[in-house]
């Protein structure tokens, strides 16, 4: 109950928990677009074949903190599957399936409870949240420990536009810690440092200078670990339609028209008039853009949230993973994915912002539009997926030791020891 004193009496205020079935809307979502994923969990490529079989073979301190894959060091994944080393192999791919879904619900409830503090309704926040977690773009990084550090980035980037001012020193202990952890689990957490030093510098907020200073010094720990370990199968291409292309696609283009119809935009930049769809996509874009700041009437944290959305989709589509074929299979409607979450959270945000002005009609349907794209996509691509990897409960007793089991995809596998 919130108490408020007033001159003449006591007036008593219910609390509103229905902020709070924001998780549990969301779990059960991702558990009927793919209850065999519960069920029977499993592992996903370098979760199996690279973090869990390593830690399998490594002391748990010691492989928590030193254990570093493809030049990356990820704490948070390495938790989680060094927890699951630490049980039966039968029931590992359960701690690590539930407790990254168990992180992505609680970054639900953040997104909730800001969009609460920030007068953004329930009803529509509710409206937001089921946009923004049924999109099919966000599949690749659910329900796995190793993109545990595309949820991170998704946690640092609410709180960023938190409001931090005049918390208590215990509450600060812990964000700061949180920090600490999202910001030495890979590269995407630490992109958002410049932002919580503008962010400090608008609100007049020491907690967010502290934040950013502690993102900073992860950064470093994160440039030591890729000096020393190099990065392999990085290529950065920097011509104008792999960098602005796969972004305004992936965060814009798919969740309004649905990934058919964005695929075959794709196929026209990538063709022979490039140019011509390239500035016709970035003219959408720019309106669209342009109309999301009027919406939210140019304020400082709207321009704050564009600025992040063009800086790490960009950085992040330079950093991926591959060379050229693969930067160009990213414009698309879901190649590399993953990369543009963090982008794609902050355009739902300004939306969802935009709902407490005269826009709101028009939030709604933009809203409700990107949730049915999803609804059309999202069941199906995701069965698909659950429907073809191997059963780990099954491959794990016929396995004699030591032995290979597969995962998915094919030919994928996890060796135990």
């Amino acid at each position: 109950m919130f108490i408020e004193l007033s001159s003449e009496k006591i007036v008593e205020k219910p609390s509103e928990p229905i902020w709070f079935l924001l998780p549990i809307l969301f779990l059960t979502g991702q558990v009927l677009l793919a209850p065999q994923l519960f069920i029977d969990p499993r592992f996903w490529a370098e979760e199996g074949s690279a973090y869990y079989s390593a830690a399998l073979q490594t002391d748990f301190l010691r492989y928590v903190f030193t254990f570093v894959f493809n030049g990356n060091y990820q704490f948070l994944t390495n938790l989680l599957t060094g927890l699951a080393a630490a049980v039966s192999p039968v029931y590992a791919p359960w701690v690590t399936t539930y407790i990254s879904v168990g992180i992505f619900a609680g970054v639900v409830l953040q997104f909730g409870l800001f969009l609460k503090a920030n007068g953004v309704p329930c009803w529509l926040s509710v409206l937001a949240m089921l946009a923004w977690t049924m999109s099919p773009s966000l599949i690749e990084i659910s329900a796995t420990a190793t993109n545990v550090q595309w949820i991170a980035a998704l946690s640092i980037l609410i709180l960023c536009l938190s409001d931090l001012k005049g918390k208590s020193p215990a509450r600060v202990f812990w964000v700061s810690a949180w920090v600490i952890a999202c910001g030495l689990t890979g590269i995407p957490s630490v992109l958002l440092a410049p932002f919580y030093i503008l962010q400090a510098f608008l609100t007049r907020s020491k907690n967010h200078f502290l934040l950013s200073v502690l993102l900073g010094l992860c950064a470093l720990v994160q440039l030591g670990v890729m000096i020393e370990f190099g990065l392999s199968s990085r290529d950065p291409i920097f011509g104008l339609s792999v960098l602005f292309a796969p972004m305004l696609l992936q965060t814009i283009f798919t969740p309004m028209l649905g990934f058919k119809t964005t695929d075959a935009i794709g196929s026209l930049v990538r063709g022979p008039s490039g140019g011509i769809a390239l500035l016709a996509v970035a003219a959408i874009a720019a309106l669209f853009v342009g109309f999301l700041l009027i919406a939210n009437r140019f304020s400082k944290q709207s321009v704050l949230l564009v600025g992040l959305w063009a800086f790490v989709s960009v950085l992040q589509t330079i950093g991926s993973i591959g060379g050229i074929e693969e930067k160009l299979a990213q414009i698309s409607a879901l190649g590399g994915a993953r990369y543009f979450a963090t982008g794609y959270l902050a355009l739902i945000i300004l939306l969802s912002l935009a709902s407490r002005h005269a826009w709101r009609p028009v939030i709604v349907f933009l809203l409700a539009l990107i949730l049915v794209q999803g609804l059309t996509a999202t069941p199906s691509l995701r069965a698909s997926m659950a429907a073809v990897y191997p059963s780990w409960s099954e491959e794990i007793i016929k396995c004699p030791r030591p032995c290979e089991v597969p995962i998915w995809p094919t030919p994928w596998v996890a060796k135990l020891p």
